[in-house]
């Protein structure tokens, strides 16, 4: 009995892997709440804190390439550990939460960054 919930559990997780990626999950990036470069700073950091963000996007000339950190109001760069394939496994997506200890990571698809997703323990 217990080799057939594992065989389940096997089928489940590799049912997973296939049929549901980061971009089944990700918040699209016409809901995204920016930094637009230019904006009232302070407006958009209040609003962050107000909706329990610690970073926000900074969107530049329509796209997204460094973030904001509301704490001390600093902008950086996007760099490669920030970003995530859209196809990436729920799975994948999962340990790379784990090894990254929850911050936010951007959702590449194509050449731009599409979405956000954060770890659900990202409180």
């Amino acid at each position: 009995m217990l080799s057939m919930r594992m065989d389940l559990e096997k089928l489940g997780l590799q049912t997973l892997n296939v049929a549901l990626s980061v971009r089944s999950v990700m918040t699209p990036d016409e809901e995204l709440l920016c930094w637009n470069e230019g904006d009232d700073l302070e407006g958009a950091a209040r609003l962050g804190q107000e909706e329990g963000f610690d970073v926000l996007p900074v969107r530049r000339s329509g796209q997204i390439d460094q973030l904001l950190h509301i704490s001390d109001r600093s902008v950086h760069r996007l760099r490669k550990d920030d970003l995530v394939s859209a196809d990436t496994s729920i799975p994948a997506l999962l340990r790379i939460f784990k090894e990254t200890a929850g911050r936010p990571l951007l959702i590449i698809s194509g050449q731009a960054v599409a979405a956000i997703e954060w770890s659900w323990s990202h409180d």
